[in-house]
């Protein structure tokens, strides 16, 4: 398929790129430019993510820490915490630890964080929403065969 547009739009790619990592190109700024803008809106002071050791996770911890948003991220592996705490995050919690769930009450409730972003789904995206702030909007994109979503959630 093809279609045209000016050039200005387009961005070039290596004859032997991935389309679906291509896409992350616009994808992932487009997202975080959104998030960004509720975050400015509600006025949040901190905001908890899930899935923060991807590439929009990372995004959205810069850009929060360059606009003085304070971040409660939830990753997978211990490994992964040290990259992310380089990168500004200012709390990096492991999802597997015995004390997570206790742990991201209390730090939800310290730094009164009343929005966040969902990107896992399960168990840890029912956790975030019952244990830290309620739900307001869920928002959905598909990318080739996989359906990503990310919830909103603000408390009132």
């Amino acid at each position: 398929e093809y279609v045209t547009v000016k050039a200005f739009l387009c961005a070039p790619l290596e004859d032997n790129a991935d389309i679906l990592q291509s896409s992350c190109t616009f994808v992932n700024p487009l997202t975080i430019i959104a998030m960004m803008e509720v975050i400015r809106e509600g006025k949040h002071r901190t905001v908890v993510q899930t899935g923060a050791a991807s590439a929009c996770g990372r995004m959205l911890i810069r850009s929060c820490h360059a606009a003085g948003v304070r971040t409660i991220n939830i990753v997978r592996k211990e490994s992964q915490r040290e990259e992310l705490l380089k990168d500004g995050a200012d709390v990096v919690l492991v999802s597997s630890d015995p004390s997570f769930e206790a742990e991201l009450a209390k730090k939800c409730l310290e730094m009164g964080a009343k929005c966040a972003f969902e990107a896992v789904g399960g168990d840890l995206g029912g956790m975030v929403v019952t244990g830290t702030v309620s739900y307001t909007h869920l928002r959905a994109h598909e990318t080739g065969r996989n359906l990503v979503c990310r919830l909103l959630l603000e408390k009132k």
